[in-house]
């Protein structure tokens, strides 16, 4: 499954956690869905968001005729601001993408039922929720805790690159400290020096693959960021032209030479209590549904594009896909 049929089924289910039990809408009422994105608005945004629209044509819900939707974007921008206006017109449900964006909606106060879709942020631990099977509040949704995973990431990278020994990082201040801080620690027990670049924004990915080369890496990790999602084109780019191994936490990366990404795959999310799909923003009051995590990943190892091998690439041992 892409990553757009992969956000697309997530919608209809990351709806149908908060929807109210009618499974078709009121007639002559006009639903507002807002939407906040830490990332860049490029295409790659938006075919996931055409996702997302197509996913709630099928429970009756379409765009310029019963439904309205308010995307505020990022890209690095402070999203406390963007937050703000989403509320102003007193939406139905407010889609937040990212610890970024659940932080800025959290940080409101219980004003609007929201909904989360979120790789990077343990939500108990970071007091989005009570517990996950009873949230509480105003926040549900989809929390896939990449941190616990950051060590498998290094172990796949050790097990991949032969003679691995210095491991650039890059990450995404705003998604938070938890990440980094267990890529720290899972390339302390490997024996692996670890070299963290930041990039804040779209604009910033390519001097920080500058900063990491003069570290002189042999492999690099790429931290989850809705940042990276939309930049991952331009990683692939420079992670081949750099001949340097990495492993990102997204599909389709097709300009590289060797990459391993981790892939999630949320069968779990597509099935509700209430049904498959969105149904009706109507009704919700928060907290009565529990949050979803990751049931399934995926690791696909890229060994090579079309040119072959090069005599000065990273030796790469042996690896079968999962």
């Amino acid at each position: 499954m892409d990553r757009r049929a992969f956000l697309g089924t997530l919608a209809g289910a990351l709806l149908a956690t908060p929807l109210a039990a009618e499974a078709q809408p009121a007639a002559g009422k006009v639903y507002r869905i807002g939407v906040l994105y830490p990332g860049a608005d490029n295409s790659i945004f938006r075919n996931n968001f055409n996702g997302f629209r197509q996913a709630l044509g099928p429970a009756g819900y379409v765009e310029g005729r019963n439904l309205t939707l308010d995307v505020r974007v990022g890209d690095g921008r402070a999203l406390a601001p963007l937050a703000a206006e989403l509320t102003k017109p007193h939406p139905d449900l407010i889609v937040a993408v990212a610890r970024p964006g659940v932080l800025a909606m959290h940080t409101l106060g219980p004003t609007l039922p929201v909904v989360a879709l979120d790789l990077e942020s343990d939500p108990v631990a970071s007091r989005f929720v009570k517990t996950l099977p009873r949230p509480g509040g105003n926040i549900t949704g989809v929390f896939m805790d990449f941190p616990e995973l950051a060590g498998k990431w290094f172990e796949i990278l050790k097990t991949t690159v032969q003679r691995l020994a210095r491991v650039a990082v890059l990450w995404d201040p705003s998604t938070g400290p938890a990440q980094l801080e267990a890529a720290r620690q899972a390339a302390q027990s490997l024996k692996l020096a670890v070299y963290p670049i930041e990039a804040r924004s779209s604009a910033e990915i390519e001097p920080a693959f500058r900063a990491a080369m003069r570290q002189r890496p042999n492999g690099m990790v790429v931290l989850t960021s809705p940042i990276f999602n939309s930049g991952r084109r331009e990683i692939g780019e420079l992670a081949a032209r750099h001949r340097l191994p990495t492993l990102v936490p997204f599909p389709r990366l097709r300009a590289g030479r060797r990459f391993g990404f981790v892939r999630p795959r949320c069968d779990n999310h597509v099935r509700s209590g209430r049904g498959d799909c969105a149904q009706d923003p109507r009704g919700y009051a928060g907290g009565g549904d529990s949050c979803r995590t990751a049931d399934a990943l995926h690791l696909v190892v890229q060994r090579q594009d079309r040119e072959g091998p090069r005599a000065d690439d990273p030796p790469v041992a042996p690896a079968a896909g999962g």
